[in-house]
C-alpha cells in the first residue's frame, strides 16, 4: 500500500504537469521540488524537476536529477541521453561523449543518442566523427531535419558543398518551412558557384568522358576535381584528429596510466594497508576506464578512415 508520503509526491506531480503546460515552469519546478523531498525515488518527479530545469537553463540541476534517474533505472537509456543533452549545452563535451556512448551501449537505436553525440564530437573538433553520428540519427530517423541541418552546416564548414546542397534540400524535403534551412541552401550554393568558378577559369581543358574510356581497370573509382579536393580535405582533417587522439593516448600512458600500475604494485608488495590498496586500485580501475575510453575514440576514428576509403572504392 503506497504511503501517504508517496501519495503526496504523486499529486504534486499531476499539479506541475499542469503547471508545464501553462509554461509556468519556475512554480512547476518548486513542485517538482517538493514531490522529489516526499519522495526520492520517484522518478516522475524526478523527469519533471529535470524537464524543467533544463527549459529555466539551471543545467546543473537539471544534471542531477538525470543522474539520479539514471540509477533508479539502470536498463533505459533515455536519462544518459538527456544528460548527455545536458552536458552538451554546459560545454562539456568530454563527459557528454562519454556519457552518451555509455547510453547508446544500451540502446543503439536512439536516433537522438547519435544527434547528441554528434553535438559532442563537433564540440571537441571530431569533425568525421560528428558526420558519422549524424549520419546514423538519419538512419534511425530519416524524418530527423535538425540533423540533416547541422549535418549540411558541417559539409558547409568543411568545403563540401556538394553534400552540403544535398542535406539543407533534404531538411526542406522534411520540413518546406525551415527557415534555417533555406538560409543555408543559398549560402550552399553561392559557395559551391564561388568553388567552380575558382578550380575552372578558362573552362575544362580535358574531355574527362574520354579519359574515363582509359581508366575503367582501375580499383578506385575516378574523381572528380571537386571530389578530390573534398577527399583532401576530409583526409586532413582526419590526420589532425587522429594525430590529436594518438598524443591524448601517449600522455595519458605515461603520465597517468603506467603511475597508476606502479603505484597500485608497491602498496600491494606491501600488503600492510588494505583501506589504501583499496583506493589505489579504485584509482587505477579510473584511470584504465579513461585510457580504454581513448582508444576506443581513436579505434572508432579508424573504422572512420575505413568508411571513407570505402566509400572512395564506390
Amino acid at each position: 500500500m503506497a504511503t501517504p508520503a508517496l501519495n503526496e509526491a504523486d499529486a504534486l506531480c499531476d499539479q506541475a504537469k499542469v503547471l508545464l503546460k501553462e509554461r509556468k515552469f519556475a512554480e512547476a519546478q518548486k513542485l517538482y521540488d517538493e514531490a522529489v523531498a516526499r519522495d526520492s525515488r520517484s522518478i516522475p518527479a524526478h523527469t519533471g524537476a529535470a524537464a524543467a530545469a533544463f527549459v529555466l537553463k539551471d543545467y546543473q540541476k537539471a544534471a542531477t536529477h538525470y543522474k539520479k534517474l539514471s540509477m533508479l533505472d539502470v536498463r533505459r537509456a533515455e536519462p544518459l541521453i538527456n544528460l548527455g543533452a545536458v552536458y552538451n549545452r554546459m560545454g562539456d563535451f568530454v563527459n557528454a561523449a562519454r556519457t552518451l556512448r555509455q547510453a547508446l551501449s544500451k540502446d543503439r537505436k536512439s536516433a537522438p543518442g547519435y544527434y547528441n553525440l554528434a553535438i559532442a564530437y563537433k564540440g571537441q573538433n571530431q569533425q568525421s566523427m560528428c558526420i558519422s553520428a549524424y549520419k546514423e540519427a538519419i538512419r534511425l530517423d530519416p524524418k530527423m531535419s535538425d540533423a540533416y541541418l547541422n549535418l549540411a552546416n558541417l559539409y558547409l564548414e568543411v568545403g563540401n558543398f556538394h553534400h552540403a546542397v544535398i542535406h539543407f534540400e533534404k531538411a526542406l524535403e522534411i520540413d518546406p518551412k525551415f527557415e534555417k534551412a533555406r538560409r543555408g541552401l543559398e549560402k550552399a550554393h553561392e559557395a559551391q558557384d564561388a568553388a567552380k568558378r575558382s578550380q575552372n577559369p578558362f573552362g575544362r581543358l580535358v574531355n574527362e568522358e574520354e579519359v574515363a574510356k582509359h581508366q575503367q581497370d582501375v580499383t578506385y573509382r575516378a574523381l572528380s576535381q571537386q571530389e578530390r579536393f573534398e577527399d583532401r580535405q576530409l583526409l586532413h582533417q582526419l590526420a589532425k584528429e587522429s594525430e590529436a587522439l594518438a598524443n591524448l593516448v601517449v600522455t595519458q600512458l605515461h603520465e597517468e596510466l603506467i603511475p597508476a600500475i606502479l603505484r597500485l604494485q608497491q602498496i600491494s608488495a606491501q600488503a600492510d594497508d588494505s583501506r589504501a590498496l583499496y583506493r589505489e586500485a579504485q584509482l587505477t580501475t579510473k584511470v584504465t576506464t579513461k585510457f580504454l575510453a581513448s582508444a576506443t575514440t581513436i579505434r572508432e576514428k579508424t573504422e572512420g578512415v575505413r568508411a571513407h576509403e570505402k566509400a572512395i572504392r564506390g
